[in-house]
């Protein structure tokens, strides 16, 4: 029972150490493109055309706020630093995160699809 326990401790540990890594690189990823949105809630005018999806997706967030017959913003705001878009919906901004990622990962697929065959 003893080497048997022990195989068992070394595969528990084994999947430990795979959450451990996939966790890690999943908070990468959400770091990585929350600093991305960050960037482009500092630069953003109203004066300027959009530039892409997240700038085209603050505006909406921006002309929606105080709507509240949209899914596009809640009754949950918080500040940000930039005076243009003073408050916006916390869960909004999860929701712009969620999308950034799933179209860079729906790119990625794709474009590994195109080559592989």
């Amino acid at each position: 029972m003893g080497q048997r326990q022990h195989r068992l401790d070394g595969a528990e540990q084994s999947k430990q150490m795979i959450i451990t890594f996939v966790a890690q690189s999943i908070n990468e990823i959400i770091s990585f493109e929350q600093d991305l949105i960050d960037e482009h809630e500092r630069n953003y005018t109203e004066d300027e055309s959009a530039h892409d999806f997240i700038d085209v997706f603050l505006k909406e967030m921006k002309n929606q706020a105080g709507n509240e017959n949209t899914s596009f913003t809640s009754k949950l705001n918080r500040v940000i630093p930039n005076e243009q878009l003073r408050t916006y919906s916390f869960s909004t901004e999860e929701q712009l995160i969620v999308t950034v990622v799933d179209l860079c990962n729906a790119g990625s697929e794709t474009t590994s699809n195109s080559i592989g065959k």
